[in-house]
């Protein structure tokens, strides 16, 4: 069954919201977390790697630091998100549509632990980078740092990506379009395909016809038809 247009035109909505969500997802785990110069060394951080460069001559140095792991769920729940919303909103069975809002609103909940997550990295690298205050001499170190623009990107991604999964949320819970049957003026829906049971000889001779039985409307209990009873002799006392 196909969804109905007003359901069409939010699962549009839906799909905007996540693709836009997704692409700030992608946007934001590329920009810096942290941004670090600490004496002749400048240390950069993202959802993907460590870069450290030499402030003389700018050529990149070995930073000492394993590689960040945010960037592979980050865009992972992104993709995930974007396909549940497009499987909501594209026509299909209602079940596959129910799960797949499901998929939405639980994908939506990963991307959103995985940018507390980030925070919390942020705030480890910034406090990782900076130098004890015995260390502090005026006059014998350069330090600053400064968080990167990040996590305002991927805090605008899960905004975003929790309004497309309430849109594809209640879009996966409302009834679809049904197909109503020809009716004719009778009032009796005209279903194809209905095959009529053969005819049955009674006792006395006569022919009893057994109609079909005629399907009755979605969720109602089948209506069934009596057969016709043969007529009794007339009287011709």
């Amino acid at each position: 069954m196909d969804p109905s247009p007003r359901d069409t035109r939010a699962g549009a909505a839906g799909v905007l919201f996540g693709f836009t969500a997704a692409v700030l997802t992608v946007i934001g785990s590329f920009q810096l977390l942290v941004d670090v110069q600490q004496n002749s060394i400048h240390f950069t951080v993202s959802s993907w790697a460590v870069r450290a460069y030499s402030t003389p001559s700018g050529a990149e140095v070995e930073a000492g630091f394993a590689e960040p792991l945010n960037g592979v769920p980050l865009v992972a729940a992104a993709a995930v998100l974007l396909a549940a919303l497009l499987v909501v909103a594209l026509p299909g069975s209602e079940r596959v549509r129910r799960r797949a809002g499901m998929i939405a609103v639980l994908s939506v909940a990963f991307l959103a632990a995985t940018v507390f997550g980030a925070a919390l990295e942020q705030r480890w690298w910034l406090d990782t980078f900076e130098p004890p205050l015995s260390s502090r001499v005026p006059g014998t170190a350069e330090y600053s740092e400064r968080g990167g623009p990040a996590l305002w990107t991927l805090f605008m991604a899960v905004g975003l990506a929790a309004l497309a999964a309430v849109v594809g949320w209640r879009m996966s819970r409302s009834p679809v379009a049904r197909v109503e049957p020809d009716t004719p003026v009778l009032g009796v829906p005209e279903a194809a395909g209905v095959h009529r049971l053969p005819d049955l000889p009674a006792d006395d001779g006569a022919v009893v016809h057994r109609l079909p039985d005629l399907p009755a409307d979605e969720g109602a209990a089948v209506v069934h038809r009596l057969p016709d009873l043969p007529a009794d002799e007339p009287d011709h006392r």
